[in-house]
């Protein structure tokens, strides 16, 4: 019974430091905000950019357009449990995809709700599908479809960061897709990585 209590309350305090780094880290990214002009310059022009690219691609992804283009903004965005702890990058990325002054039912909502309302709506309107749309591994992973991952889709930077979860639940499709690769049957997407390094990189995969 006692090993029992220890575990929770390892676990609990595991979990309130989890809470006070992430409080810690907002925290700082505000101070930086407000401190440092350079800082502040870079983190809107940033959100600028994130919010350009999204609001463009998000239109391209509804229009009926066959040969619609959509740039991989969606895939960089931080995400709200990723690297916007230690930015808040998200949150000022959806003020900007959805105005206050642009959109009725926001008028008068207070500030921190309007907040919460604009990432969790930057979420479900437009990352997951654009996400969705870039066949992304992440989305896959994420819904538990392993076996649905387009795998000459996936980028080279995510073959590598995630092959070992790839072995783990998708073993013998994604050994599969290797040999073929091997065998010149199938393609491995180059991503950001070099021809050399993508060669490394499938012979660690040997």
């Amino acid at each position: 019974m006692k090993g029992m209590e220890r575990i929770k309350l390892e676990k609990e305090t595991a979990s309130a430091a989890r809470k006070e780094k992430k409080i810690v880290m907002a925290k700082k990214a505000i101070a930086s905000y407000q401190r440092d002009p350079d800082y502040r310059f870079l983190h809107q022009r940033v959100s600028d950019l994130f919010a350009e690219f999204l609001k463009s691609d998000i239109e391209n992804f509804k229009s009926d357009d066959k040969h619609k283009k959509i740039t991989l903004a969606a895939k960089w965005c931080p995400s709200l449990d990723s690297f916007d702890r230690a930015t808040l990058l998200c949150e000022a990325i959806a003020r900007k995809v959805f105005p206050r002054e642009s959109y009725p039912e926001y008028e008068g909502m207070e500030e921190a709700h309007y907040a919460y309302r604009v990432r969790d709506r930057l979420r479900k309107e437009v990352l997951v599908p654009l996400r969705k749309e870039l066949q992304l591994p992440e989305v896959y992973m994420g819904a538990n479809q392993w076996g649905a991952i387009p795998y000459n889709r996936v980028a080279s930077v995510a073959m590598k960061l995630y092959k070992s979860k790839f072995l783990e639940h998708d073993n013998e499709r994604f050994n599969k897709y290797l040999e073929d690769v091997k065998a010149g049957k199938s393609t491995i997407a180059a991503g950001a990585l070099l021809p050399h390094e993508i060669i490394a990189q499938l012979n660690n995969m040997g």
